[in-house]
Formats: C-alpha cells, sequence, structure tokens
C-alpha cells in the first residue's frame, strides 16, 4: 500500500510538472472548443483562471494534501457557465476529455504506470470523486437557481397581476379593477342596494396640457388622498379624470361634502382655479354590467352643463325628475291635440349660427311621444337631428324639445322629448351671430397680449377662445382690437365666464359701451345677420 502511494504522489508530481503541456491539449479539444464557443467563454481566461486550478487541485490529492472531494476551481467554473446556461453533459465532456488527456500522457511517458493496476483504479477514483463533486455542486447551484429564478418570476407575476389592476400612482383600483369587483359584487349581491359615486375633474385635461406631468400627478394624487380620507369604502382611479366610489353608505350631504374638500384642496394648488369638480349618484339596478354602468355615469355627468350651479346629480332625483317632465308632455301632448282640432299652429323658433329662424307651424301628425310639423322652408333646411327647437306657448312657460327627423322636401321635422324651460332662449335681447370663420383679435390684459380667435359677437358681447389664459381669470378687464368691416377696432370688456372646452377656454366678455360699437360692430352684427339669412334662402331655392 505504501507503495502505491507512493507512485500516487509521484503521478502527483509528474502531473504538475506537466501541467502546460497538459492544459493546452486540453483545452485544444475540437469538442471542447465548440463548447467554450457556443457559450462565449474565452480559453484564454478559462486557463489562466479555472484550468491551472483544476490540475493543482488534482495534484494536491494525489500528494495527500487535500482530500478527494469536488474541486473549488471547477465549481466556480460551473457557476459561471450556469449563468450561460450550460448543460449537465457538456460539463461532463469538459472532464472527461481531461481525464482522457492525463491518461494518454502517462501512457506514452509513464509506462510503468499501466503495469499497476491498484494505481489505475486509485487514480480512477480520484476523478470519480471529483466528477461526482461537481455534479453535486452543479444540481445544488441549479436548483437553488431555479428556485430564485421561480421566486423572482412569481414576483414579477405578482407585481402584473398588481399592475393590471391598479394604479400605482393613487393606489387605488384602476378601470379593469373597478369593473373585476363591479362583477363580483354583481353576482355575489344581485339585488344589493348600493351606491355607485362617478366623480369628475372637469378642465383637468386641459390643466394637463399646460403643465408638467409632475404637478398633473400632484393633482391626482391630492385628490385621490382626500377620497381616501372621507370614504373608507371601495375607490377606484378609473379614468383620467375620473374617479369611482362604491359604497352603500353614500348620500347627497357626504358626496357634496367630498365634492367640497376636493375643491379645497385644489384651491392650495397653483392655477387649478379652473378644475371644477362634478359628480353623480348611481343606484344599481338589476340587470347592470361595469360597463353600463360606467355609460350611465357619463351620461348623468354629461348633463351638468358649464352654466348649472350644481356639481351632483343623484340618479333617483333625476329619475324623479324624468318623471315630472314625462307627465309635463303628456299635458303638452294633450294641448296640441286640442290646437290639432282647432286646427291651429304653434310658433316654434330654432337657432343656427346663433341667429333666430322663426316659424309658424302646422301640426301634422301626434303620437305617444312626438309631434310632426311643417315649418318654414328656412327653418328646414338650417336643421339637423338632435338640434334643440323652442316651442312658443300662448302662456309661459314655453317648451324646447329635440329635433329626431327632418324631411326638408316637404319642410316637416319631427320632435320629441318636450321638457319646459324657466329661462327661455326666446326672450334674448340681442341677436347674437357666429363667424363663418373665427377673426383674429388681439387681447390685452395688464403686461398680457395674446392673438386669438373671435368665435360670436353680439352688440354687448365677444366670445372668444383662448389656447392659455395666462393671468387672465373672472372680472379681468381686457383691450381687444379686432379688425371689423375692414377696419381695426379698439373695445373694452369684462369677462363675465370662463369656460373650459377642446382643450382651450372659452371667455364670455361683456362689452364696455364705447364709440366703436355704435361705429363697427353694430353695422358688422347686422351684416353678418344678413349674410346667414341669405346664404339660407339660397339654400332654400334647391
Amino acid at each position: 500500500m505504501d507503495i502505491e502511494i507512493s507512485n500516487i504522489n509521484q503521478t502527483g508530481a509528474w502531473l504538475e510538472s506537466k501541467s502546460t503541456l497538459i492544459i493546452d491539449q486540453w483545452l485544444g479539444n475540437e469538442e471542447l472548443i465548440r463548447i467554450f464557443k457556443e457559450h462565449k467563454i474565452s480559453l484564454i481566461k478559462f486557463s489562466t483562471h479555472f484550468a491551472i486550478g483544476i490540475i493543482k487541485h488534482a495534484v494536491d490529492v494525489m500528494q495527500n494534501k487535500k482530500e478527494m472531494a469536488d474541486c473549488p476551481s471547477m465549481n466556480k467554473f460551473v457557476d459561471l457557465m450556469l449563468q450561460k446556461k450550460i448543460q449537465s453533459n457538456e460539463i461532463l465532456i469538459i472532464c472527461v476529455v481531461l481525464r482522457k488527456t492525463i491518461f494518454e500522457n502517462l501512457r506514452e511517458t509513464q509506462t510503468h504506470f499501466f503495469k499497476d493496476p491498484r494505481l489505475i483504479i486509485t487514480l480512477l477514483k480520484i476523478f470519480d470523486a471529483n466528477l461526482l463533486g461537481v455534479f453535486q455542486n452543479f444540481d445544488k447551484i441549479q436548483i437553488h437557481r431555479d428556485a430564485k429564478v421561480h421566486q423572482q418570476l412569481q414576483k414579477e407575476l405578482n407585481t402584473l397581476k398588481y399592475l393590471a389592476y391598479k394604479d400605482p400612482l393613487t393606489e387605488l383600483d384602476n378601470l379593469r379593477g373597478f369593473e373585476k369587483y363591479l362583477e363580483n359584487m354583481l353576482k355575489q349581491n344581485p339585488d344589493n342596494n348600493v351606491k355607485i359615486l362617478i366623480l369628475s375633474l372637469n378642465g383637468f385635461d386641459e390643466y394637463k396640457k399646460r403643465h408638467t406631468k409632475e404637478k398633473a400627478k400632484n393633482v391626482l394624487k391630492n385628490v385621490a388622498q382626500v377620497i381616501k380620507n372621507d370614504f373608507s369604502a371601495y375607490a377606484a382611479h378609473i379614468k383620467s379624470n375620473r374617479f369611482a366610489i362604491v359604497s352603500n353608505e353614500l348620500t347627497l350631504k357626504n358626496s357634496q361634502k367630498l365634492i367640497t374638500n376636493i375643491d379645497n384642496v385644489l384651491t392650495s394648488i397653483t392655477d387649478t382655479q379652473y378644475i371644477n369638480t362634478n359628480a353623480a349618484i348611481i343606484l344599481l339596478h338589476d340587470k347592470e354590467t361595469p360597463a353600463s354602468i360606467i355609460e350611465h355615469g357619463e351620461i348623468l355627468l354629461n348633463s351638468i352643463t358649464d352654466n348649472q350651479e350644481k356639481a351632483l346629480i343623484d340618479d333617483t332625483m333625476l329619475n324623479k325628475k324624468e318623471q315630472e317632465r314625462l307627465r309635463e308632455e303628456t299635458i303638452f301632448l294633450s294641448q296640441i291635440r286640442h290646437l290639432l282640432a282647432d286646427k291651429q299652429s304653434i310658433n316654434v323658433v330654432n337657432y343656427y349660427m346663433e341667429i333666430p329662424i322663426q316659424s309658424s307651424a302646422k301640426i301634422i301628425n301626434i303620437t305617444q311621444d312626438a309631434i310632426t310639423i311643417t315649418v318654414r322652408k328656412i327653418s328646414a333646411i338650417s336643421l339637423h337631428l338632435d338640434d334643440i327647437i323652442y316651442i312658443e306657448m300662448p302662456k309661459e312657460p314655453n317648451l324646447k324639445a329635440k329635433v329626431t327627423s327632418i324631411d326638408s322636401d316637404k319642410n316637416q321635422i319631427t320632435l320629441k322629448h318636450f321638457e319646459y324651460i324657466d329661462a327661455s332662449p326666446l326672450a334674448r335681447r340681442n341677436i347674437h351671430v357666429a363667424l363663418k370663420d373665427p377673426l383674429e383679435i388681439l387681447v390685452k390684459s395688464e403686461k398680457i397680449q395674446i392673438l386669438e380667435e373671435l368665435s360670436i359677437v353680439s352688440i354687448t358681447t365677444f366670445v372668444i377662445y383662448l389656447h392659455y389664459l395666462y393671468n387672465i381669470e373672472v372680472d379681468s378687464e381686457l383691450t381687444m382690437f379686432v379688425k371689423l368691416l375692414n377696419q381695426e377696432e379698439k373695445f373694452v370688456g369684462i369677462v363675465d365666464k370662463i369656460i373650459p372646452t377642446d382643450g382651450k377656454f372659452k371667455l364670455i366678455v361683456h362689452l364696455k359701451h364705447t364709440p366703436s360699437i355704435e361705429k363697427s360692430l353694430v353695422p358688422f352684427v347686422s351684416q353678418r345677420q344678413l349674410e346667414i339669412i341669405k346664404e339660407l334662402q339660397e339654400k332654400s331655392l334647391y
């Protein structure tokens, strides 16, 4: 046994002396070159960083300096190769080629080695022990790496699931989360009495265009925080300027309080005075879907007009209002039947380019919810579907109705959705005219002067569209220069209303009486009115 150990020690010394030659032959193998090339590993780097250590470890084991176990240098290389997705069979090839290279050199230079079977078996045990250690380490690293990869993938999947239903900015559910929440709620409680508040930040889209993303995000985060503070129930950020709250605790009182609190927070943020908070309370009905609820909310929010004082609509109150409208509609249609029986006409007015077109209308037909009338040709050709037409009654209040069909050849129109009105446009004192093409108007306010568009005029009012407000606000005095009748004129006015619309700001400016009004504006309005009437008359000839 001592002779065997001595021979193994001598073999180790021999291997150490031949290490450079063996490494060169080992790494010159075509199969190894292919593997290293495929995994983009430099043979020179492998030689200096790993191969020398692998040979040194084998020498130390042969000389009893280290135990037969896995090789540290080989393990480091395996760890590196795992990052490059090496396969176990490729690890086996690298180890087997090394062993083959060593044995071939022993056979050529150490002929006595193969005369001692015990020496061969001992050397094979050393190589097998190292190979076993390499594979055990390979499996351990692979399992650990797979576990980490799985853990990371699971983490990413959870994040994606969270982001799919969450708005990371406000930390509320997004539209998909809101729809999923409603779907589950409707399945579990089909007969519930839950209410939904759809809340809109009117003017926020215009604010985004004029400010940085960070400032716009800050507005949304502040609004979301108010919602969280006021309601512990479910809330979601369902659109850029829309939020939704689901709760059976919603009332007009606490909803109005929420709107007030949001408006107070907006007041504390610079340049948010034109963001207005509107909201609609919806009572969940049978056979509702998330899509129908959102659509219902949009309809209710759109029904809040720019001039309406109330910022909150209750669906149940609106239903009551609709019932009242239907009752009044029934009364009106009954009156119309009497007029039809007596062969009497009604007076109607519609507006074309802001010009009132009056007609004495003959009643042709009456159904359960509609009437068909004949109007002047000029009125028939000036109307479009869904236009509003006003009906003058013998005694106030007057009514408005929606145009649902037009027969220009017979000058017949059908009207539906009749509604009594308190303030009638029929009583409008001054003629407004819409310009065929907007006029350039130079607007001056303190140190600001901007070139913008004038779109509607009367002898008392300008309607101007601005892209930016600068320092202009309600009650600001404006000096305006505009070319009327081929001559530039100066006007002075006070801003009465500012209405965000379509990415611009609509300014209603009441004019102060100046010589320019009598000199140019009155003739301009009259001329424009005649142009509009003439245009309609020409159309009526065809």
